[in-house]
Formats: structure tokens, C-alpha cells, sequence
């Protein structure tokens, strides 16, 4: 925990890092309950979930399939806020340690990428099979980001999978998780212009 900072005096570092210390243990013993009810205070802990995570990616074994089957449903529902509060590379570690290794064969993946994350090659973990759906996501939300969005298209090798995950968002976006590291080639089959946000509450997300 070196470098830690969290505002807010001795005693509360001292019950964040508490905090920390008890979801990684939650982690290690599978215990479901104790992982969920730390949920909602890991968004007061400044840097919590990059701590977290790192943690969670150096455990000696993975936990219990139940605990697999949670971490995926929370994945699904507030996927893109953990990538908000870490690092994509920290949230990749941890999958690759909680998952067991991917079985099949290499794939060809679509995403809807933001332009800047083409220009710096950071990629997020979440492709798919379905090229109309990488479309919806880069001709959505993806595009009123500085500079637009593109649409990609990859032949990702085995070693890049991490999961083809089971949940129901998944299964409906025909989603795959995908180590960036390892990918060879990354093409961009469509560039879309930066549109202005709707003026219906359109948000960044």
C-alpha cells in the first residue's frame, strides 16, 4: 500500500486500506457476501479498485466458480465503471487470474473503439463476434468523444482471449474479453466523424 493516498485524516486511510484488505480476502475465500456488501464503499476509496484488482491478480489460485459466476454478473452491469475507477491492464491481470485459461481456438472480434484509443492502441477488454453490434457501439455514444470513433476488426489468437463470458449481456452482444497485449494486428475498417451530443441528455459515459 505505499503511496496510498485517501483524503480525509489518519482514521479514514486507515478504514479504506482495511477496506481493501477485506475484499481481497473476500476474493481468496470465494465468500460471495462479504465481496458484495464492500461493493459501494470500494467507490469511496480513492485508487481502490486498481489497488484491489492488483491484489486480486496475484492470488495463488482462482476462487470458487460461484464467486466467478458474481464477479461476470458485476462485469456485466457496472463493467465500464470499474474501467473508469482503474486501468484497463490492472482490470485485464485480474480476469486472466480469476478465469481459467481460455480453451479454444483463435477468432475474428469486432469492437467499437473510440479514436484516441486507436491512436494509442489501448484497447478496451470487451469485443465481439457481431460486427453490426461493434457498429452500434462506435455510430452510439462512442462517436461524440473528441476526434470520433472508428470500428475494428481483429483475428484475435487464442492467447488474447481471456473469456468468452456466460452472462445474459454477454451472450446478447456476443461478447468476447480480450487481452490487447497480445493482439498481432488490430484493422480499421470504418472511421466515423465526431458528432455533437444529442440534445436529448446524451451523455459521455
Amino acid at each position: 500500500m505505499t503511496g496510498l493516498y485517501l483524503p480525509g485524516g489518519v482514521e479514514e486511510r486507515r478504514q479504506q486500506r482495511a477496506l481493501i484488505k477485506r475484499m481481497e480476502a473476500a476474493a481468496r475465500s470465494s465468500d460471495i457476501d462479504a465481496f458484495k456488501d464492500g461493493l459501494e464503499a470500494m467507490d469511496g476509496a480513492d485508487d481502490g479498485w486498481r489497488l484491489l484488482l492488483g491484489r486480486v491478480a496475484r492470488m495463488p489460485s482462482p476462487p470458487s466458480a460461484g464467486f466467478r459466476a458474481m464477479f461476470e454478473r458485476l462485469m456485466a452491469s457496472h463493467g465500464d465503471h470499474l474501467r473508469q475507477e482503474c486501468d484497463d491492464l490492472a482490470l485485464i491481470k485480474a480476469l486472466r487470474s480469476l478465469y481459467p485459461p481460455y480453451r479454444g481456438g483463435g477468432l475474428r472480434l469486432y469492437r467499437g473503439e473510440v479514436a484516441v484509443n486507436r491512436r494509442r492502441r489501448t484497447y478496451g477488454v470487451s469485443w465481439t463476434h457481431d460486427r453490426a453490434i461493434a457498429e452500434c457501439f462506435a455510430t452510439g455514444i462512442q462517436q461524440t468523444s473528441e476526434g470520433g470513433s472508428v470500428l475494428l476488426e481483429t483475428d484475435a489468437p487464442a492467447a488474447a482471449i481471456i473469456r468468452i463470458p456466460r452472462a445474459e449481456r454477454y451472450t446478447h452482444e456476443r461478447e468476447v474479453w480480450v487481452d490487447r497485449r497480445e493482439l498481432d494486428h488490430v484493422r480499421v475498417l470504418v472511421r466515423y466523424l465526431q458528432r455533437p451530443l444529442k440534445q436529448s441528455g446524451e451523455k459521455l459515459a
